[in-house]
């Protein structure tokens, strides 16, 4: 089990990455896999819950962003607090 402070580190890597060197957006999950770990997050926006699946790609290389969507499904969010 994950717990909150790998997925923050997580977050800010991505972030510093992504200031870096950007972000990409591609679906092609086969050749992907390859390439690390891909993380699922949910984000509330104008009351719909958004799926957005990313990972950090290569080493010097931009980030990934695989998916960005409505939810289909309800998500849970194992860390997330009541004010949140």
């Amino acid at each position: 089990m994950i717990d909150k402070e790998e997925v923050q580190r997580f977050l800010n890597q991505f972030n510093s990455k992504m200031r870096v060197f950007g972000i990409i957006y591609r679906d092609d999950r086969d050749e992907l896999n390859r390439l690390g770990e891909m993380w699922v997050f949910g984000k509330d926006v104008k009351e719909r819950e958004i799926y957005i699946k990313i990972m950090l790609g290569c080493a010097d290389s931009q980030t990934i962003c695989i998916s960005f969507h409505i939810a289909e499904y309800p998500l849970s969010y194992p860390f997330k607090t009541v004010e949140e």
